[in-house]
């Protein structure tokens, strides 16, 4: 499933928190096992994984790789990820223009997040 360019202009924050919850809970097997139980260190369970999904939509937790990666594939749309010590693009596979956001391990005390990016038209 990929939402079309008209779908995706009108997207909300909780739309795209509850496209991601459902793509993840409907691709288990492919994201499952890059998940840990912050207590013990294993793989999460099926039931801590999907407390893990809700929690995407009713939580308002941040997001990571896992999701950067989903809404890749939800969008069909190579994301491009700008750090201070290398770059990295998730779903380089995919044919289309890439999306580019910036992650900041560590920025005005909020601790590591990702930044929207836009590319700016310089006239001359």
């Amino acid at each position: 499933m990929h939402l079309s360019v008209y779908q995706a202009m009108n997207v909300t924050v909780k739309d795209l928190r509850q496209l991601t919850a459902t793509y993840l809970l409907t691709h288990r097997e492919d994201f499952l096992p890059f998940l840990v139980d912050p207590d013990t260190e294993n793989c999460m369970t099926s039931e801590q994984y999907e407390k893990y999904c809700n929690d995407i939509v009713d939580a308002n937790t941040w997001g990571g790789h896992v999701e950067v990666s989903a809404l890749s594939k939800i969008f069909g749309k190579p994301i491009e990820i700008i750090q201070a010590d290398r770059d990295i693009t998730i779903g380089e596979e995919l044919a289309s223009p890439k999306l580019i956001i910036s992650y900041h391990k560590s920025l005005y005390g909020l601790g590591a997040h990702y930044n929207s990016v836009v590319l700016a038209k310089i006239s001359v």
